[in-house]
């Protein structure tokens, strides 16, 4: 359900992941991968905006 505490930590964990990925990507060497941390970076700013929703709907 929306705005549920499962749906908020869910994103959390969501957006964890999606860092460290772009941190073990932004690591390594021998291969551009400038695109995929690009995308990576575009989804953790979605991932953020939604987390922000969320606890705007809920109230401080």
């Amino acid at each position: 359900m929306a705005g549920s505490p499962a749906a908020f930590l869910g994103l959390e964990d969501l957006m964890m992941h999606r860092q460290r990925l772009a941190v073990d990507l932004k690591a390594r060497a021998g291969f551009d991968f400038s695109l995929p941390i690009s995308q990576i970076d575009e989804e953790i700013a979605v991932i953020e905006a939604g987390l922000e929703s969320l606890r705007h709907a809920h109230g401080p």
